[in-house]
């Protein structure tokens, strides 16, 4: 019997993938001098002067592009 792949996985670009990464591990880190998500500001803003939300933003439009 032949195994379905499953219906929820998704193709993630290489880069997008090693850039969330990269923030979960502190190679790149938020800046902090604008809108990087926090506790103040909330887990959807992004400043886009910073490295790390700069990755999340391309992720985010990955994800979006998925529902």
């Amino acid at each position: 019997m032949s195994q379905q792949p499953a219906s929820n996985l998704i193709q993630v670009p290489t880069e997008a993938l090693k850039g969330l990464v990269s923030i979960a591990t502190g190679q790149v880190r938020h800046v902090y001098m604008g809108m990087c998500p926090d506790q103040v500001e909330g887990p959807d803003v992004r400043d886009g002067d910073c490295p790390a939300c700069q990755l999340l933003t391309r992720a985010d439009g990955i994800l979006s592009g998925l529902d």
